[in-house]
């Protein structure tokens, strides 16, 4: 049996957590808004933290994010989940970022800021800021289908639909970025 597109479209409205909150908003609620910015800003600073490696910066792209969320949310069809949507934005505006500024990222705080008394903790410290100065220095593509694999959990599908490539893509990009930490890892030894 056939499902016309109108009803699969209905079917997703209605699986999307967001459904109702999205409604809400394209009817001029305000509320509803401020309630779907409260729901996924947590994960959108996270995201462009670990994109752009800076706390201002990411602050700056997250309020952008939201911005243009809710100036583009009429264009917003419901092919795919609202956070679908907002994540393909957030990479987005953090890919055009980390572009725009063609420099290295800052550094992530010195080890001394953050030594501990224990040996084995100022090694974990130290692995720690090896590999996020590594994931900041891959090309914001391969960043980004890293981050949202690795650290967002997101599908290949997922990936593959936020980033706007063919999942085939999103496998190279991925083999390509843990090749390039494996790498960069490596020089640090």
């Amino acid at each position: 049996m056939a499902v016309s597109l109108a009803a699969r479209r209905s079917v997703d409205r209605t699986a999307d957590p967001d459904g109702d909150l999205v409604a809400r908003c394209r009817h001029g609620d305000r509320h509803a808004f401020d309630a779907l910015l409260e729901r996924h800003r947590g994960w959108v600073l996270n995201l462009a933290y670990q994109m752009l490696g800076s706390a201002d910066e990411a602050q700056d792209a997250a309020q952008e994010v939201f911005v243009r969320a809710f100036t583009h949310l009429r264009q917003f069809r419901g092919e795919a989940q609202f956070g679908t949507w907002l994540r393909q934005i957030a990479v987005n505006e953090c890919v055009n970022r980390a572009t725009r500024r063609r420099e290295r990222p800052a550094a992530f705080g010195s080890l001394e800021a953050s030594a501990s008394p224990e040996p084995a903790e100022r090694d974990a410290v130290t692995q720690a800021l090896a590999v996020r100065a590594a994931v900041q220095a891959l090309t914001p593509p391969l960043r980004a289908a890293l981050v949202l694999r690795e650290m967002h959990g997101a599908s290949y599908e997922d990936i593959a639909r936020i980033l706007g490539i063919p999942v085939g893509t999103v496998r190279s990009r991925l083999a390509a970025a843990r090749e390039r930490l494996r790498q960069l890892l490596s020089e640090d030894e």
